[in-house]
């Protein structure tokens, strides 16, 4: 199962109440993406599911490409595709095997691109930490409250530092976000890397087993690379003011802004971030206002620490 974190429900669901809902409308709520293994999967079933428990289907065409309506849809949206076929003999106009595996992806929205390939799911492995996502799927209307996009952030820059070597030529795996950046499945460009490379993944807790080759050579998988220069998201800065004590900023990390206020505020990572950053009691940070303006989110409310009592907080997150 997911790693679950520090729960803080209360102040996270009146956080959420504070914010409203999105627009519903299918013209602006829309996921598209490719599904690949290296070749394109044709009339593959693309199932999404919602935090809210919330499913919508769709089929990719014969280039692997589909669009969703995500309208309904809470995210963040967990993505998987099965079935569908590929080809494997040269001919991508009639594809001749049957694909037997199952590859995932995410959206933190419900507008945009999400791909979905062994790339995709392999982050997703390393943000769970575990290799048979199917639980976590299945449950995904309760194992959403514990997604943490700080997670997601640290296994998107790993897996992208582990094929750096092999994406030269291909892209800059410092910056390429293998979710959201298009690509054809034509054996060219990203799409090499997928033909070339093959991952097996077991365990149930991290670290996972992950053995890999490339072009049938054996690749060494390092679960802590050196992740300097890796930019596949934007350096967070957090500035906590707590009661009459000057304010404090935390050091930048490096990881993905959420896409929305509503999910900004329903998040634990930051609540949870908050409260660390104010050395506050577990659990004692009561949110009363919460927003997100473009790149700055802000949290307000009362904090409790030990040495200061219940007082009042304020935490501004800002993305550069």
């Amino acid at each position: 199962m997911i790693r679950k974190l520090t729960a803080l429900a209360a102040a996270s669901a009146l956080a959420f109440s504070l914010t409203g809902c999105e627009d519903d409308d299918p013209a602006t709520v829309s996921l598209a993406g490719k599904a690949a293994i290296g070749a394109a999967l044709a009339n593959a079933n693309v199932r999404a599911v919602g935090a809210n428990g919330t499913i919508a289907e769709t089929t990719t065409d014969a280039n692997g490409d589909y669009t969703l309506n995500a309208a309904g849809l809470t995210p963040p949206i967990f993505i998987r595709v099965s079935g569908g076929t590929y080809d494997d003999d040269g001919n991508p106009a009639t594809p001749n095997v049957t694909n037997t595996g199952t590859l995932y992806s995410l959206s933190a929205a419900r507008s945009g691109r999400a791909n979905t390939t062994p790339l995709t799911t392999l982050v997703l492995q390393q943000t769970f930490g575990e290799s048979d996502l199917t639980a976590a799927f299945v449950g995904w209307d309760v194992e959403s409250d514990s997604f943490s996009l700080f997670d997601f952030s640290s296994a998107l820059n790993i897996v992208a530092a582990n094929f750096q070597t092999q994406m030269l030529g291909f892209a800059d795996a410092r910056k390429y976000n293998f979710f959201t950046l298009p690509f054809n499945a034509d054996g060219t460009g990203i799409d090499g890397l997928l033909d070339a490379l093959s991952c097996s993944v077991t365990g149930t807790s991290a670290p996972l087993n992950v053995n890999c080759t490339y072009n049938g050579t054996p690749l060494t998988y390092n679960h802590a690379p050196n992740l300097s220069g890796f930019t596949l998201g934007r350096n967070l800065t957090i500035e906590v003011k707590v009661g009459v004590l000057p304010s404090r900023a935390l050091t930048p990390q490096v990881m993905v802004p959420p896409p929305s206020e509503s999910l900004f505020c329903a998040s634990t990572d930051y609540i949870n971030a908050f409260s660390a950053a104010a050395q506050a009691t577990a659990g004692s940070v009561n949110i009363t206002d919460c927003s997100l303006v473009g790149n700055v989110g802000v949290m307000k409310g009362t904090v409790t620490t030990p040495t200061l009592g219940s007082v009042s907080g304020k935490a501004t997150f800002t993305w550069k």
